[in-house]
């Protein structure tokens, strides 16, 4: 099961990534992406970055389970390094790859590449192989993951390892262990575990250590003997405390982070420390970049308020401009590097792929093949009906011919969690994960904000206060009532084809906040409201008034509900599925688990070394008629299941996987038997009510070679 997903690019980088001409907002007068056939998913999981510090436009990448790659055209095509970056024979498969932590390049002239990895410390030759550097000298493979240069001598090197801090005063060729007064007790061999290491950048003689939950050590000689200097937990956590420490420009300053707590810093050479107010929290800062005047810093990580996401400071730390998510789905940007040339060009490697920024992190799009998510689906009416998807950060796709062709349609860099096509018309509704609604009369050619009345202002402590779109729903009237869920406003609804929305009604729990909605296909003044944290409410005044039903179904998760063509209500909580005819009373559809008791042996999850069963074997993230009256396909995690239309019970079918790729199933739209279905690989369709499926937009996936006859 794929646990790592990632999105974010603008419509000009897809177009552009997938081979259609970069067009104008809005615009269709481009040369359309074509349908792909042969194809199969990759992972592109960045563990390190660097920006060589002379050639312009070269950036080198280390990626999971695939080594260092190498780039000289600012990440838009990678070239795998020779080899040499391995195990050895006696401590590894001949085929595995070790994990690099940390790429940096050391002061010399011409600078060597350095690669700290675990099965110890390398570095690039001219001929781009790798070099072994044989620093504990021990039968014990060290695992380094930290690697450093004194700022007055090219040649001294410190590396810190699991065996605790070495240094090398010829260049890496003989080494020395200094660590004296370090802290122990992490258990034989890691009795000495500094993961991380800075050198000052005035004085050669004084280096900091990271060493987890004991915090910063300090050294003014070198390395001889050590003292603690900052703890960001005095209980010694080690989720809390100290994960790197890193020198920034040239005027000593030093960064350290302590993880959950967020990042601190020191102005006086790492004798005192200082959090930034600044730095929105409760925050996760996993990586920190400066251009060599350290004015300008860059620390990645994630914040409650802004997501997954990338800060930007201009004062040197002092201060921290408030966050722009670099996507909406689950996106981890795990290191952050910012050119030395363009203090404004910033690369964040993420758990798939290289992405960039030309203006300081208020901007993110993929610097190759991108591997984004698609968000929504919708398809209008007619015979030959129009597609629209929504993407991560992607804006929105049109399609005209049943997704044999994708165009770009707007909403360039906006998330797109939801889109609808208005019945009987040519106006499109798309909500944002960030910026709420948007309109457009045009099938999709231009949009506009929409304007909301009687809506209180956000208040999230912030200036940047994000409001999302879970839902949106048309009565099916001529003309229609529209509806939609926002995550700060509630239900809201429309009278005229989405221009204004007003809020629906306030009768709900103030501790509760609908997520999804459903109405009644023979009273459309009935209403089914879902929320978060206390089930299902029923509405018989569109929204007006409520009351709590369905006593009986899950409270600690959301559910999704959905209204059937041939009367009654839906609901699924994870693998649970309740019918109601009246939406007052709700029973439980026995469900028959077979195909996913053997998909859980998929979801099984290893930790602290024991084997642990889910106790919710999935989370429902889709619920769509399709192919007939009371047919259901539910998503359940990367499996789209087919539900039996039964009275009385429901057979899960079997998990109709698009394609054999893995990953959530993100979004599904049904228009009788022509079905689509996204997941973080692309696009999928189905013209038999979603027996078989073929690939209609490939996303992140890569051609297959022809096997040699």
């Amino acid at each position: 099961m794929l646990a790592e997903r990632c999105a974010a690019l603008s419509v000009v980088a897809l177009a552009s990534a997938l081979g259609a001409a970069p067009p104008a907002r809005g615009q269709e007068d481009v040369a359309p992406i074509p349908l792909a056939e042969r194809w199969r998913p990759v992972k592109r999981w960045v563990t390190a970055l660097a920006f060589h510090p002379i050639e312009w436009g070269v950036v080198y990448a280390a990626f999971r389970d695939r080594g260092v790659e190498v780039s000289r055209d600012r990440g838009r095509t990678w070239r795998v390094l020779a080899s040499g970056l391995e195990f050895p024979a006696n401590y590894a498969r001949p085929d595995s790859v070790p994990e690099v932590s940390q790429l940096r390049f050391s002061r010399e002239v011409p600078p060597r590449l350095f690669a700290a990895s675990q099965a110890g410390l390398f570095f690039l030759m001219r001929n781009a192989g790798w070099q072994r550097v044989d620093v504990t000298r021990s039968r014990w493979l060290p695992n380094v993951v930290a690697v450093a240069f004194d700022p007055t001598d090219a040649l001294v090197v410190w590396a810190g390892t699991n065996r605790g801090t070495f240094r090398s005063a010829d260049g890496g060729v003989t080494w020395e262990s200094r660590c004296s007064g370090l802290p122990t007790g992490w258990g034989f061999p890691h009795d000495t575990w500094v993961s991380d290491i800075a050198v000052d950048p005035t004085d050669g003689q004084r280096i900091l250590a990271c060493t987890g939950g004991f915090g910063v050590f300090l050294s003014r000689d070198a390395g001889r003997t050590w003292e603690r200097a900052f703890v960001a937990n005095p209980s010694g956590s080690r989720e809390e405390g100290c994960r790197s420490v890193t020198a920034l420009g040239d005027g000593g300053t030093l960064a350290a982070d302590a993880g959950y707590l967020g990042l601190f810093f020191s102005h006086d050479h790492g004798l005192t420390w200082t959090r930034p107010e600044g730095l929105l929290g409760p925050g996760d800062v996993l990586s920190v970049a400066a251009d060599r005047p350290a004015e300008h810093l860059f620390a990645a990580g994630y914040s409650v308020l802004g997501g997954h996401t990338v800060w930007r400071s201009r004062d040197s730390g002092q201060s921290w401009e408030d966050p722009r998510p670099i996507a909406a789905s689950w996106c981890v940007p795990l290191v952050v590097d910012v050119d030395p040339g363009n203090p404004l060009h910033v690369l964040v490697g993420t758990g798939q792929g290289v992405l960039e920024s030309w203006d300081g992190a208020l901007s993110w799009h993929a610097t190759e093949r991108p591997g984004i998510d698609v968000l929504s689906l919708a398809i209008g009416e007619g015979v030959h009906p129009v597609v629209y998807a929504g993407f991560d950060r992607g804006g929105v796709l049109k399609s005209t011919d049943a997704g044999r062709t994708w165009r770009p349609s707007g909403l360039d860099r906006e998330s797109v969690t939801q889109l609808m096509v208005v019945p009987r018309s040519r106006v499109v509704i798309a909500g944002s994960a960030w910026n709420g609604l948007f309109r457009s009369q045009d099938a999709g050619r231009t949009w506009e904000p929409v304007r909301l009345v009687g809506v209180e202002p956000n208040r999230c402590g912030s200036q940047y206060c994000p409001v999302g779109v879970t839902s949106l729903l048309s009565d099916g009237a001529n003309p229609p009532t529209l509806y939609a869920v926002l995550d700060r406003h509630g239900a809201l609804h429309s009278n005229d084809l989405g221009q204004t929305w007003a809020p629906c009604g306030r009768s709900l729990a103030s501790r509760s906040r609908v997520v999804d909605l459903a109405l009644d296909r023979r009273d459309r003044r009935r209403m089914i409201l879902a929320t978060d944290r206390e089930g299902l409410w029923l509405s018989r005044d569109r929204g007006v008034v409520a009351e709590r039903v369905g006593s009986n179904l899950p409270t600690y998760r959301p559910v999704r509900v959905l209204s059937l063509d041939g009367g009654g209500f839906v609901a699924v909580s994870g693998s649970r599925l309740f019918r109601s005819t009246d939406a007052l009373t709700w029973r439980e559809v026995e469900v028959s688990h077979a195909a996913i008791e053997s998909h859980r042996e998929k979801v099984t999850r290893r930790a602290f070394g024991e084997e642990r069963d889910q106790e919710q074997v999935c989370e429902s993230t889709v619920l769509v008629e399709a192919g007939m009256p009371g047919r259901l396909l539910v998503g359940c995690d990367e499996v789209l299941v087919d539900v039996a239309p039964r009275p009385e019970s429901a057979l899960w079918l079997g998990g109709l996987v698009p394609a054999s790729t893995s990953g959530y199933i993100r979004s599904v739209a049904a228009a009788g038997r022509l079905v689509f279905a996204a997941n973080g690989y692309g696009i999928f369709r189905s013209v038999d009510g979603g027996v078989t499926w073929d690939v209609t937009l490939p996303l992140w996936l890569e051609p297959v070679e022809p096997e040699d006859s």
